[in-house]
């Protein structure tokens, strides 16, 4: 009778460990909202290291200001997301990812005005992106704890976006340096420029492509948004390039991923692109994913050089 109760026990309990398993596995997030909570941990995360970079380094106060918001914000937020995956026993990576390290290294090379301009250019793209994701979290999500967090965080998201835009807008505004107002116009030399750069304005000017862009600069246009001609968002402007013997202008466009994190680079020539009412950047039809399929663009790939911050990149238009 032992024996016969002994098995009984046995086979019961085999049959009960997977239901055990099973039960614990469904304390985690639904497959759907694996990718929300993947890019929503790791852009926390990043928020927080450039906004202490930024407070450490912003010359302007708006803009320390802002950066100083992004490490109280964010860390509050990072916290409520960190106690709703823990009790889903979702472990948090501890280490910031490698593009974004990249990108707080990047910055870190910064300084004065240059650095307060490339950090709000970052911070514009980064929150627009985070806007778009809770928003589809909150829409589209499963469980019902991260929903929740995405509609109650989603508000502050705008918030920053709207914020950063408009410091962003108001950088843009400063008044040119006495090198920019005294620098030579389109298609004129300076005669109190030496030889050398004389000869490599000559060619970079000959390089601008005609365009609508008139005389908005590289600063001006890093950090837009890409849209295909459907309206879709494709990606966003993260440089100007010359290519080889500075004959052609090519933007890099950063497609896909999320903060800089799992993003791809492509080179386009620059007179694919042109410039809509409320300054997106227009490309063809092209996707996201035809995007992708394009040969990969490294940062400071042999061969082509930076096109000057400061210099406009629209030539007369015809």
């Amino acid at each position: 009778m032992r024996k016969l109760l002994s098995t009984a026990t046995i086979v019961a309990t085999v049959l009960f460990l997977p239901a055990l398993a099973f039960a614990q596995d469904a304390t985690k997030p639904p497959a759907a909202d694996t990718d929300f909570v993947n890019q929503a941990t790791a852009a926390g995360m990043a928020e927080v290291e450039l906004g202490k970079l930024g407070a450490e380094k912003a010359t302007d106060p708006s803009v320390k200001q802002f950066a100083q918001r992004m490490v109280d914000d964010h860390s509050k937020a990072n916290e409520q997301l960190i106690k709703i995956l823990a009790d889903k026993k979702v472990e948090v990576p501890k280490e910031l990812p490698a593009d974004a390290a990249s990108t707080k290294d990047k910055l870190g090379g910064l300084s004065g005005a240059d650095f307060d301009r490339e950090f709000m250019t970052h911070m514009v793209a980064d929150h627009e992106n985070a806007v778009a994701l809770f928003d589809k979290e909150s829409k589209e999500g499963e469980d019902a704890q991260l929903k929740q967090f995405a509609e109650q965080t989603l508000p502050t998201s705008q918030d920053h976006l709207k914020q950063a835009q408009e410091i962003q807008s108001s950088l843009g505004k400063v008044a040119a340096t006495p090198e920019q107002q005294t620098a030579p116009a389109a298609g004129t030399s300076s005669q109190t420029t030496d030889t050398t750069s004389s000869g490599a304005a000559s060619t970079q000017e000959a390089a601008r492509p005609h365009n609508p862009f008139g005389e908005m600069t590289a600063n001006d246009l890093i950090g837009q948004k890409v849209v295909n001609q459907n309206g879709d968002k494709v990606g966003k402007i993260d440089d100007i390039v010359l290519d080889s013997g500075d004959k052609a202008v090519l933007a890099v466009i950063s497609v896909g991923g999320f903060l800089g994190i799992g993003d791809k680079l492509v080179a386009v020539p620059f007179d694919q692109l042109q410039l809509d009412k409320d300054k997106a950047i227009l490309m063809s039809s092209a996707t996201t994913e035809q995007l992708k399929t394009m040969p990969e663009y490294k940062k400071d790939q042999e061969g082509y050089s930076i096109y000057p911050r400061d210099r406009p990149i629209g030539g007369a238009t015809q």
